[in-house]
């Protein structure tokens, strides 16, 4: 007799749903993102690129299709076009019933046309009614105003110049040439720009910006005509900071001065040969200069200082997070705003201008003019954001009032008892470690160790004070806490752009000896030594060359100082290819061989 099959005892049928579900859990938490800007989007892999024409955009458009015709404000540097009916209807309230009414009215009137010509009439009546615009319209075009102003004329950086007309309506009217905003609902007018989009700002072929109509998204119109749809917030951690469905001003705002400053960028590199992280880290860094009040970068940053060992400052993939990482890295920008000055991005422009694009090579030649390095910089800018958060007091150079409010920043720990001999760290470029250094009552002596990096930083710190020590080592003996605290941090900033670095938490060597050995000369490198288990100090290491003559001594102070050598005697000249050798105060001689 079938006696049928007891799911409930089934415990590979429960693993197997199990497995399902997580999996479909992990599948939409993936889906997941916050509002982003959609012009990144325009340059992945395989997409094609959508050409405006002298008039309108719309004849080649590949995406669906627009409202025909377009009421239009014509400000002193913009055409905004905007329509007043359908799923890109503006957003419009109570301070703009007038203006609505008449509107109905006359979509009554010439209800008997067709849709293009229907618009076209009411749109024309409106104007030669002189007919106000919307609110929402009039916000566009003062932070826009006032984004060009800030940009052009303040910081003095390009003014952006349109050739067409629009990319989203069909523009038939007699209309001067002023840069173009298209208002419309950026989801439906490309499916590309999925989930929550502020906007998108067009590359320089058809320079113009696309800009959401009323900060919804996966929207529809209901019987009534009544848009319906998500609002666009921004969150952290589930927390609201701003729905922007309803504080639709602060997200007006904070996209017009985000939008403008790509189609800034733009000017400067018209051919965008490779569209790098800059470009939002800039946009971000400068929304957040003008619109503070704001903070829309917020809830980008959780995912950044949880995976600052992982996440480099100018990945363009999302990797860990459900969003572009770039957008919370905009925080350097800020960071470099307050260490340089207001003026800083417009040198990397216009260097980049002129390179090619090349990222690297214009930072480094735009901090070359303050009399800094990305060294430096990146070691002061990760070692201020230990101080993320609320856990420690903050420091009275803090680059930006906003970071107690920022979350805490991820650390590692090393356990002074754990008698594990070595521990290895890979810091990919533009990454940094925090590591938090534990004192227990039989802690072991150990060695902090990296591979040519220097710039590292040793912070003491509680909720009622900090004390800082900037240390441009490569090698560092971690001894105790300072007295009143039971820890201390090490940062360890990789500021490489493309070498990773090897971080080694290890006991001191039983022996003295040098590393790399060989070493080649040129380009000129430099040997570093190892601190050894019976080392004592001051520390004296000489180097001597074949002859037995001593062409350079080396004098250490304390086990905190990095023990290098930069290949040259005590002339300064460098050392030529061959063999030397060297000592440890009077240890034996031990040979080092230095290649061409």
């Amino acid at each position: 007799m079938d006696q049928g099959i007891n799911l409930s005892g089934d415990k590979t049928l429960k693993q197997s749903w199990w497995w399902l579900f997580t999996f479909c859990t992990l599948f939409f938490a993936s889906q997941l993102q916050a509002g982003q800007c959609g012009t990144p989007l325009l340059f992945e892999p395989g997409k094609k690129p959508i050409r405006g024409g002298l008039k309108s955009g719309n004849g080649y458009r590949t995406t669906i299709a627009v409202d025909n015709r377009a009421r239009t404000l014509e400000t002193e540097h913009f055409l905004i076009h905007y329509s007043l009916r359908g799923l890109h209807k503006v957003r419009t309230g109570a301070e703009d019933a007038r203006l609505m009414k008449s509107t109905d009215s006359l979509f009554t009137v010439f209800s008997f046309l067709s849709g293009a010509k229907r618009d076209s009439a009411v749109y024309f009546q409106l104007d030669l009614m002189n007919a106000p615009h919307p609110i929402y319209i009039r916000q566009v075009e003062k932070y826009f105003e006032d984004a060009r102003k800030y940009y052009v004329t303040i910081l003095g950086m390009k003014a952006p110049v349109a050739n067409i007309y629009s990319v989203q309506y069909k523009i038939t009217a007699s209309l001067p040439r002023k840069f173009p905003i298209d208002i419309v609902d950026v989801g439906t007018a490309d499916r590309d720009f999925f989930g929550e989009t502020y906007a998108v700002t067009y590359p320089p072929d058809r320079l113009s910006i696309t800009f959401e109509n009323d900060f919804l998204w996966d929207t529809q119109l209901d019987s009534q005509g009544k848009i319906l749809g998500k609002s666009i917030k921004s969150q952290v951690s589930g927390k609201v900071l701003h729905d922007y469905g309803e504080e639709w001003e602060l997200g007006v705002k904070v996209t017009a001065y985000h939008e403008f400053y790509h189609a800034v960028q733009f000017t400067y590199n018209p051919r965008v040969l490779s569209y790098h992280a800059w470009y939002e880290i800039s946009a971000v860094g400068m929304e957040e200069r003008n619109a503070p009040e704001v903070n829309d970068y917020f809830q980008y940053l959780p995912c950044v200082l949880k995976n600052h060992d992982r996440v480099a400052l100018t990945t363009m993939s999302q990797g860990p997070c459900s969003h572009y990482p770039m957008y919370g890295h905009g925080i350097f920008h800020i960071f470099l705003s307050h260490a340089l000055d207001s003026t800083f991005d417009v040198k990397v422009w216009t260097e980049l201008s002129r390179n090619g694009d090349v990222l690297h090579s214009a930072l480094e030649s735009c901090f070359s003019k303050y009399g800094k390095t990305m060294g430096a910089l990146y070691s002061e800018y990760t070692s201020q954001l230990l101080f993320s958060g609320l856990r420690f007091q903050q420091p009275p150079n803090a680059f930006s009032v906003d970071i107690p409010r920022w979350g805490d920043i991820a650390e590692d720990s090393v356990d002074m008892s754990d008698a594990t001999p070595y521990r290895s760290i890979t810091l990919p470029a533009l990454t940094f470690a925090v590591l938090k250094i534990s004192r227990m009552d039989r802690s072991i002596i150990k060695v902090l160790q990296t591979r040519g990096a220097k710039g590292l930083t040793r912070i003491h710190a509680s909720k009622d004070s900090a004390i800082i020590e900037h240390l441009q080592v490569s090698q560092l003996t971690l001894g105790d806490p300072r007295p009143d605290f039971q820890s201390y941090y090490i940062v360890i900033p990789n500021p490489s752009f493309t070498q990773d670095l090897i971080v080694e938490v290890k006991e001191p060597e039983a022996s003295f000896y040098a590393f790399p050995n060989p070493v080649h000369s040129t380009p000129p490198s430099a040997i570093y030594f190892s601190q050894a288990k019976a080392m004592t100090f001051p520390a004296t290491i000489q180097i001597f060359g074949e002859n037995g003559a001593m062409l350079r001594s080396l004098d250490f102070a304390s086990s905190d100082s990095s023990l290098i050598w930069d290949l040259r005697d005590n002339g300064a000249h460098l050392l030529k290819p061959g063999i030397y050798y060297y000592r440890l105060n009077s240890e034996n001689l031990k040979p080092l061989v230095l290649l061409r």
